[in-house]
């Protein structure tokens, strides 16, 4: 009897599995290509998925964290788990990442793995009062994101999000 509960489960899993939901390839081309715009136009919304601290396990999150770049402005606001080597003043400033409408500086975007591997590489540092913060962001035609914060006044950070796209309103 409990082989064949096993048997049944077993098979219960791998049609599930089978039956997961799958992009055509012309959805995949279009992704891909809203994907390529963004980048262009540092135009973007980044839904963060994972919090990864230097040291300390995966955080998985609710999708309430986010990175919005727009005509060379950043907004955030991500969690930090790690240790700040400046002193902070409790009750005035936390140990968030917070950039309010934040002049991205030094903007780079490599392209040499876009066409072999659909990646896109994105290079630059925004400030916040006296810090100065590094992102480097990883984004690939399916949407997903790898983002890499650093400064001289934290340990690094690494998170990982998924490329929003707000729907055309007709």
């Amino acid at each position: 009897m409990k082989k064949i509960l096993a048997f049944m489960f077993a098979a219960v899993v791998l049609v599930s599995c089978g039956s997961a939901y799958r992009m055509t390839q012309a959805e995949r081309e279009a992704l891909a290509a809203d994907v390529a715009w963004s980048v262009d136009n540092q135009d973007m919304i980044i839904d963060i998925t994972a919090i990864y601290p230097f040291r300390g396990p995966m955080i998985m999150t609710a999708r309430e964290y986010s990175i919005i770049i727009h005509d060379g402005i950043i907004r955030t606001r991500l969690p930090f788990f790690g240790e700040s080597r400046t002193s902070v003043i409790y009750g005035v400033d936390d140990s968030s990442i917070v950039l309010e409408d934040a002049p991205m500086e030094d903007f780079i975007v490599d392209r040499s793995r876009a066409e072999r591997k659909g990646q896109y590489d994105i290079y630059f540092q925004a400030r916040r009062k006296q810090t100065i913060y590094h992102f480097s962001i990883s984004v690939f035609d399916n949407g997903s994101a790898d983002i890499r914060v650093t400064s001289p006044s934290k340990t690094p950070m690494h998170y990982t999000g998924e490329l929003y796209f707000e729907p055309v309103k007709p």
